[in-house]
């Protein structure tokens, strides 16, 4: 019984390790889960970090820029919460991996006591002659036959046993190698979280010192976003007036609504993926000095130069200039429309027919403070305006 102890006990505990090895009970996922998660955060960050050192060198500064910095702060704070996830992942696994290689090493000593036992007691009875003798010693050719499969089971069991023995060692090594992986890792991480917590420091001081710049000039900043709304959507009831909203309008199920209607949560990005930092919300909104605005669409910071495309298939049902703010592009689909604002190098006009993803222009770049935005807009007729962040893929 003693040597079927041993065999089991050394099965089971080979079996229950390899299971914990599995990604399934280990924490391998839910770290590349994390990993993939931070590392969209630091796109995000090197992004934001791209566009802020477009306009350092400018005096003139907007609330653009401080809604930048602003979510860097949020991205940076997320930076820090995803890293410390990561951390308390790797302790688990750490923890994990101690616990199996502590049962390892017992039971491999156990195994090699228990090994060492067995070889010492059964080394005589085991050698070539005693091993004969004993076969011609039998009562019976039976029994002679039972004595040999006898010894010869022992010695499969003993060179078993071994071989098992030795598998649980090359296992314990592997896991000792992990342990030391996972624990380099949350160094690794430990000294990113020290950099990341730096920084964040650092970039709070510079939203502090851009708010009280900006605080002198608030008033005049949400009379230019007054204005600036107020002929946009002047400019909108105009060209669906001439388009012919009224007639359009009472055909609510044309098929192309309908398809368009089809894509809320799945139309494109109006710029390219990751391209782009969303610096004003839909809807009524609190601004960075507590008052509360409106937005009929959002506020899409770009580089220098980006290009804004089709959400999607749609015909141009106007072109239009827009004082101090670049051109507006409104395509129709349907009782829907999209606005593209503040562009240049328009490369559509209207009746055109444009497809999914095509180039409407190019971002415009305003000369005083060098900021690259894009106002995008998605409405029903005659001016219900939604959300466009519920429309595009997130």
């Amino acid at each position: 019984m003693k040597l079927w102890r041993i065999d089991f006990r050394c099965f089971l505990s080979i079996s229950l390790l390899l299971l914990l090895a599995l990604p399934g009970f280990s924490q391998s996922k839910s770290r590349k889960q994390l990993t993939d998660e931070r590392k969209r955060i630091e796109d995000r960050i090197r992004l934001s970090s791209q566009l802020l050192a477009e306009t350092s060198y400018k005096r003139d500064k907007s609330l653009v820029e401080l809604a930048l910095i602003n979510q860097q702060i949020k991205d940076r704070e997320s930076l820090i919460s995803s890293i410390n996830q990561e951390i308390a992942a790797i302790n688990e696994r750490i923890t994990e991996l101690d616990q199996i290689i502590c049962a390892m090493e017992e039971d491999i000593e156990q195994v090699k006591e228990d090994y060492a036992h067995t070889a010492a007691v059964t080394y005589k009875s085991m050698e070539d002659d005693n091993l004969l003798l004993s076969i011609l010693s039998a009562r019976s050719v039976a029994d002679a036959y039972y004595r040999a499969q006898y010894y010869k089971q022992f010695s499969r069991y003993r060179k078993t046993q071994l071989e098992r023995l030795q598998k649980s060692a090359r296992f314990l090594t592997s896991k000792a190698e992990e342990l030391s992986d996972n624990i380099r890792d949350r160094e690794k991480l430990l000294s990113e979280k020290r950099e990341e917590l730096a920084k964040l420091k650092s970039t709070k001081s510079q939203q502090n010192d851009l708010f009280f710049t900006l605080k002198a000039k608030e008033s005049q900043y949400r009379q230019n976003l007054d204005n600036q709304r107020k002929s946009l959507m002047s400019l909108i009831k105009r060209i669906d007036k001439s388009y012919g909203v009224a007639a359009a309008a009472t055909t609510p199920n044309n098929t192309t609504g309908r398809s368009f209607a089809q894509q809320r949560g799945s139309l494109l990005w109006p710029i390219r993926s990751g391209q782009g930092i969303v610096v004003g919300k839909f809807g009524m909104t609190t601004d960075p000095f507590g008052n509360r605005i409106s937005n009929d669409g959002i506020y899409i910071r770009t580089p220098k130069g980006e290009q804004t495309r089709a959400v999607f298939q749609g015909k141009v049902s106007g072109v239009q200039k827009v004082p101090l703010y670049g051109y507006m592009v409104i395509l129709e689909h349907g009782i829907y429309r999209t606005v593209y604002a503040n562009l240049t190098d328009v490369q559509v006009k209207k009746g055109d027919e444009v497809s999914s993803g095509q180039v409407i222009g190019t971002v415009r770049t305003d000369s005083r403070t060098d900021e690259t935005v894009l106002n995008f807009m998605i409405y029903k007729i005659p001016n219900k305006f939604e959300n466009p962040l519920r429309w595009v893929k997130g």
